[in-house]
């Protein structure tokens, strides 16, 4: 199998069916954010069930998050950390909403709605059928550099280091969103920037 999804854990999934009857009744998530609601009542229309039979959600991948530090000091790929395993939901239309869940103690995080969830869902579909990832073995997972705001596809190579980094639309200006990325071309990418970032909120820095 080209592209391995791993399963998220049990737990994960419990907790999850566990909270979503009360983040769907929260009258905020309904007025400033309807595509959630809406897949909070999809997900949740055999409520007499939950929390004993976990919400099955379209989509559940690892979230790794990389810091500026990190990227600054081009320490690789594998320095990220693996805070949340993120659940992408159906919503009434072809969007689809992510519900992150923290992967150490499997409580709730946030939900998302907008362009990122959809574009990642959309990527994977893209990547099951395509030919680029025959004769490789891949593990699926998603990588953040919050402070840049970049969310990304990572197909983690199983047999190297021949990672391929995926950006998702929108992104840093210094990466086209779509395009793959070696680790260590997407790390030279972003590493100027991180500097600078890192340089404009040292607070040792005069001013």
């Amino acid at each position: 199998m080209a592209l391995e999804i791993a399963q998220p854990p049990a737990q994960s999934l419990q907790s999850l069916s566990a909270m979503l009857p009360q983040l769907a009744a929260r009258v905020g998530v309904a007025r400033q954010a309807p595509l959630i609601t809406q897949a909070l009542e999809l997900a949740t229309q055999h409520p007499s069930a939950l929390p004993v039979t976990p919400v099955v959600p379209l989509l559940s991948s690892a979230v790794y998050v990389l810091g500026l530090d990190t990227v600054a000091a081009r320490r690789g790929l594998a320095a990220s950390r693996l805070v949340y395993w993120t659940h992408l939901l159906p919503s009434a239309g072809e969007e689809v909403v992510a519900a992150d869940m923290k992967a150490d103690t499997h409580e709730f995080a946030a939900l998302t709605q907008g362009l990122h969830p959809s574009a990642f869902a959309q990527e994977v579909r893209t990547l099951q059928t395509s030919s680029e990832v025959e004769g490789h073995s891949y593990q699926l997972a998603q990588l953040r550099v919050p402070a840049l705001h970049v969310n990304a596809v990572w197909l983690r190579d199983k047999d190297g280091a021949n990672d391929i980094v995926i950006p998702l639309a929108p992104t840093a200006p210094e990466l086209e969103a779509g395009r793959r990325y070696s680790a260590s071309d997407f790390e030279a990418a972003l590493e100027a920037r991180a500097r600078a970032v890192l340089a404009e909120t040292d607070p040792l820095k005069g001013g």
